[in-house]
């Protein structure tokens, strides 16, 4: 698994099949076919074969 340190206000694209998991702070995500998803820590969310994936941390997420 890698893990990858997310900036607020610098989403991060990602293409093909992921599981996001927030580590600290708060995590905005969207996808096709996923809409809007927020995760807290601990929290994670799974997408299979999406087109694309926008990512990115909000607040204390991107200083973790």
């Amino acid at each position: 698994m890698s893990a990858i340190n997310l900036q607020h206000n610098r989403p991060l694209r990602i293409a093909g099949s992921v599981r996001i998991e927030c580590v600290a702070g708060r995590v905005w995500l969207t996808a096709t076919g996923a809409g809007v998803v927020f995760l807290r820590v601990g929290e994670s969310y799974a997408l299979v074969w999406p087109d694309m994936v926008l990512v990115e941390g909000l607040g204390e997420a991107g200083d973790a």
